[in-house]
């Protein structure tokens, strides 16, 4: 408020130098009975780009809108469009709900990048993920919108140079997708039905998984763009064309990072499947064992710990992605307790009397 009537102290905060009070406001909003009191616009006037979409409409009656496509790449704008269909906002969150509209935190706009102004984070709500990604080994440096929300929309190219199955080119505006999904081949931008991914003369396709756009793991730890501060930051991340990593962690091709994800996964399944079969087992022998009622307390005890531990990695739901070295020591940690557990129940191992 102190910057009102400074033009030059207002674009420290606002993101582009051409967006004003008025913008949004309307002329004279700050006047008592002005005719533009109020909001006569909002985030959705720029930031929507709605596409109605034959294709789509035939799939999904009731959401038959998408982005707005020029060519390989979703408009710049078309975060509002992006986030209609996701979960957040069927969960009643707005632009607002994260987003302050006066302020940026990090740059303005004569830089390269901005970073916008946040009254919410990830973490706020996303407490079970926050708990494993805040004992992350690799990956210290970045956020949850590092992976969540890589820069998606082109800006002016609309497709000249951009090559989506290797994470594009000239991105400028972050995703307001979120969801990420592991596949070797799933994309998020695809050409139209019958078009293979050489196709360059028209719309491409937001793709939809469940009914939710979602972004491929292409675009959360392969893109290439000169416009996003997570990669710039992170010396090119595993961009094949950026990146500073050793040749094997540039990834070039999706299936690459496919396979990284599953070595940090699979052990974790496979812990967690193992982990619930026992605990299965020894709920269901405790009441019939002849230990005495102390050492049947110790061993429900085991059992309930290894049961948090499952419950916590399955609230998480990243399976190791988030923190892959605490996860797996965790599932560890849980199968060791069940094993103790049916020891104890099988006569072969004594339990610590509790004090």
């Amino acid at each position: 408020m102190a910057a009102l009537g400074n033009a030059q102290d207002l674009r420290k905060h606002t993101i582009s130098k051409g967006i004003s009070c008025e913008e949004c406001h309307g002329a004279g909003a700050h006047l008592y009975g002005a005719r533009g009191a109020g909001m006569p616009s909002n985030c959705e006037r720029c930031h929507q780009r709605f596409a109605w979409n034959p294709e789509q409409a035939k799939d999904d009656p009731k959401h038959p809108f998408t982005c707005f496509f020029k060519s390989k790449f979703p408009s710049c704008g078309t975060e509002g469009s992006q986030g209609f269909n996701s979960a957040h906002y069927k969960a009643g969150l707005r632009c607002t709900t994260c987003h302050d509209p006066h302020e940026v935190t990090a740059n303005d706009w004569k830089d390269a990048y901005t970073v916008t102004g946040l009254k919410k984070q990830c973490q706020d709500c996303h407490l079970d993920q926050a708990a494993f990604f805040n004992e992350r080994d690799i990956h210290s440096g970045h956020k949850c919108t590092s992976c969540h929300m890589p820069n998606l929309m082109s800006c002016e190219n609309f497709g000249a140079i951009q090559w989506p199955d290797f994470g594009g080119f000239d991105t400028a505006r972050a995703a307001h997708i979120w969801r990420i999904v592991v596949s070797p081949d799933e994309k998020t931008l695809n050409p139209p039905p019958g078009k293979d991914r050489t196709y360059r003369e028209g719309a491409w396709r937001l793709a939809r998984k469940d009914g939710r756009p979602f972004i491929d793991i292409q675009w959360s730890c392969g893109r290439t763009s000169y416009m996003d501060g997570t990669v710039i930051e992170g010396g090119g991340c595993h961009s094949g064309v950026q990146s500073a990593l050793p040749k094997e962690l540039r990834f070039t091709n999706q299936r690459m990072i496919y396979d990284r994800i599953m070595a940090w996964e699979t052990p974790v399944r496979e812990g967690v499947k193992a982990v619930k079969a026992a605990l299965a087992e020894i709920n269901d022998q405790i009441p019939k064992s002849g230990l005495s009622a102390l050492e049947k307390a110790q061993v429900q005890v085991m059992a309930n710990q290894a049961q948090d531990i499952v419950t916590a990695v399955e609230k998480d739901g990243s399976w190791g992605v988030h923190a892959p070295s605490y996860t797996l020591k965790k599932v560890q940690e849980a199968r060791l307790l069940t094993d103790g557990a049916k020891a104890a129940l099988a006569g072969k191992s004594k339990t610590v009397a509790m004090k």
